[in-house]
This record gives structure tokens, C-alpha cells and sequence, in this order.
């Protein structure tokens, strides 16, 4: 899988996936908890949901444009959903933390035992690690495919056609 680049590729920006009425159970939903959309109009009706592999790259993606040295290209460079009023910067600055513990503990459920080996940096005297190591791996780019391929955009925010919850419906107001 290549680094990171500043510009999306194709099947990045992807959308929800839709589990439909009937089948919450099979998909560990709540309905008394999570969000049901019925907006046939654009293409939503359902429960939205992502693969945790695309929620989790998601937030590597986030972490990398809230980074100090890409913080302005980001503020500068946002498009539809990703765009971050002054109004909501508090939001963001949860979404950025939620993002930072979602990875963390991606990485301690995963736990890999591989070694990673050090190396001279330079004459420094510097130790860097050589993390070029075998690991098994699930099939990334086949989750993207698959969501790409089933998946429905969500309207930007502040869209007329955009998602509004309905007011019998669990509404978060902070990250856990």
C-alpha cells in the first residue's frame, strides 16, 4: 500500500454503507441507539455504517491533516463534509482525539509480536528502527473496493438535502 498523499484517490471519499430494518441484529445494532436514516431522496435509507478499516484509515487520514506542519494546507484545502467552521473547531478538536484513541486501540487489540530491529542513522550515534518487516495483513484494498462499490455519499453539511436527526432518535452529544 503506498504512503499517504495529500490527494484522495479513487474509492478513499467513499460512503456509508446501509443495513437495512430487519437486519440490526445480524449487524450488532441498536436501535434505540444508532442513527436511522430514511432519505430515499438521496439514497440513504438504513442504518449508515462503515467497515472499522475504513473508519480507522479515516482517522489515520485525519491525524495526518492535523498535523501542526499540515494543519493550514488542510484549512486552506477542505472539501465537502471534511470543511471545519470556527463555529464547530471544538467539534473537530473531539474528532481528533476520538480519532487518536481509535488507533490506539487498534494497536493494542492487535498487539503484533513481530520484532522490529534498530539501525544506525547516519554517524549520528542515532538509533532508527527498520519497521521494512513481515506482517500478515487482511485485504485492504478489498474492504475499499467493497465500500466503494456499495456505498452511498452522505450531503455536505449545511446542505438543504442534507441529514437532520429526527427527534426520537439517540443523539450523541460528546465523544466517550
Amino acid at each position: 500500500m503506498p504512503l499517504i498523499s495529500l490527494t484522495p484517490q479513487p474509492g478513499e471519499d467513499t460512503g456509508f454503507i446501509m443495513i437495512p430494518r430487519g437486519e440490526e441484529a445480524a449487524a450488532d445494532i441498536n436501535p434505540s441507539r444508532h442513527a436511522y436514516v430514511d432519505r430515499p431522496d438521496i439514497g440513504m435509507v438504513g442504518y449508515p455504517v462503515l467497515p472499522e478499516a475504513i473508519h480507522e484509515m479515516h482517522c489515520v487520514d485525519k491525524l495526518r491533516q492535523n498535523l501542526y506542519y499540515n494543519i493550514e494546507h488542510t484549512r486552506k484545502s477542505c472539501k465537502h463534509n471534511h470543511c471545519v467552521s470556527p463555529e464547530m473547531e471544538g467539534w473537530e478538536i473531539l474528532h481528533v482525539d476520538h480519532c487518536l484513541e481509535i488507533l490506539r486501540r487498534r494497536v493494542a487489540c492487535t498487539a503484533d509480536l513481530g520484532i522490529i530491529p534498530f539501525m544506525w542513522y547516519r554517524s549520528s550515534g542515532k538509533l532508527t528502527g527498520d519497521s521494512i518487516r513481515m506482517h500478515t495483513c487482511g485485504d485492504y484494498d478489498a474492504i475499499k473496493r467493497f465500500t466503494a462499490e456499495n456505498s452511498v455519499k452522505d450531503p455536505p453539511l449545511g446542505s438543504p438535502e442534507g441529514l437532520k436527526p429526527p427527534e426520537d432518535q439517540f443523539i450523541l452529544e460528546e465523544y466517550d
